[in-house]
């Protein structure tokens, strides 16, 4: 990101500096010039970026501006006070001619010497991210894609268009986006083709799952419409009311991990809706501060949220059916023995409720279900 003459920013379009002020060809009267013959030197090269800088060029007056050239075109313009720039979005294994051209007040121009920058070739890719053993059933888990190059470095290139396929998708059912699903009992491989390049095979079986269920030690919600109520803890109550993301109403949830035999697959919350308004979603999060009070949290006190908040999806609901989070990925960054969990919503004023353990038919209440499998 470059920025140009009124600092407002630019990248990888050309901006020519000389629009931005009226040329001054009474004062300046000699173009710039280059110490050397070769001011223009290379720098870092990145598959996807290269580093360029140059030696500063002199002039009678001023030096306002650099401009970029790519391949012969103008790609963008600097400050004069700059001397490196950083050209991005280029593609791997290709090469590429850059030169700079400095620009003084009177909009004369001095070009630089030309370079030639070749940036790293894709030399494979790799697959991972979904463990040997999954559960019959278990959540979907998704296969990551690593890109590698001739320089060693990597690049996350799961969402860039990769190809899955199964040897079994009777067995392991893999999606468009590489999401991985065990549909039968058995073992299959999977792979991704991705810019010309095939993965090795990463062999999956599908194991016989066991399931442990246990309804969240505590729950409630916090409300910050008044003050009185941002000052009331709300924990005995039999509904927790959520609405608005970013304030109004909260629901908190706090539960130990039981024990729990062979390897968890899958973990996933399950809410009873008791009621809801059209449009309305549930956006839960995984949090990592544990040391809230469900007896005592109020809006005033409720724990900030964090950069540390893992994100378990938000999802559209209905009054009077279950909804249910995969939270699989935040169990697993937990090591105390305790999950809590932040409920809110996206939409607008679209308020929903969700029965607590306090409610009668302790089938509603917030449930944890846990699967596993024997190694």
């Amino acid at each position: 990101m470059t920025e140009d003459i009124e600092h407002e920013a630019r990248a990888g379009v050309p901006d020519v500096g000389a629009d931005e002020y009226t040329p001054d060809l009474l004062t300046d009267l000699t173009a710039p010039s280059w110490s050397s013959g070769t001011p223009l030197s290379l720098g870092t090269v990145n598959p996807r970026q290269v580093t360029l800088s140059w030696t500063a060029a002199n002039d009678d007056t001023n030096i306002v501006g650099y401009r970029i050239y790519k391949n012969g075109v103008l790609y963008d313009t600097t400050f004069g006070n700059k001397t490196s720039y950083t050209a991005t979005g280029l593609l791997p294994g290709t090469s590429y001619t850059f030169k700079v051209e400095a620009m003084d007040q009177a909009s004369r121009t001095t070009a630089s010497n030309t370079i030639t920058a070749t940036t790293p070739a894709m030399t494979g890719i790799t697959i991972s991210g979904v463990p040997a053993s999954i559960a019959l059933g278990g959540g979907k888990k998704q296969l990551l894609v690593t890109a590698h190059f001739a320089d060693t470095s990597t690049e996350d290139a799961t969402g860039a268009g990769a190809a899955f396929t199964s040897s079994q998708a009777s067995v392991v059912s893999v999606s468009g986006n590489g999401g991985i699903t065990g549909v039968a009992l058995g073992s299959a491989t999977v792979s991704a083709t991705y810019n010309g390049f095939t993965s090795s095979a990463l062999t999956i079986t599908v194991k016989t799952p066991s399931q442990t269920t246990k309804v969240v030690d505590a729950d409630t919600y916090v409300d910050s419409v008044t003050s009185t109520n941002a000052n009331t803890n709300y924990s005995t109550t039999t509904t927790m009311l959520i609405q608005t993301d970013g304030g109004k109403q909260s629901g908190y949830l706090k539960a130990a991990l039981p024990t729990l035999s062979g390897t968890v697959d899958t973990v996933q919350l399950k809410l009873y809706v008791a009621s809801a308004q059209a449009g309305a979603d549930l956006l839960l999060h995984g949090i990592a501060t544990d040391s809230w009070d469900p007896t005592l949290i109020t809006a005033a006190n409720q724990p900030a949220r964090a950069f540390t908040d893992v994100d378990a999806g938000d999802l559209p609901v209905t009054a009077g059916s279950y909804v249910t989070f995969d939270v699989t990925k935040y169990v697993q960054t937990q090591s105390d023995g305790t999950l809590s969990f932040r409920l809110t919503m996206v939409s607008d004023d679209n308020p929903a409720t969700v029965y607590t353990r306090e409610y009668t038919d302790i089938n509603k209440a917030p449930t944890l279900i846990f699967t596993t499998i024997t190694p």
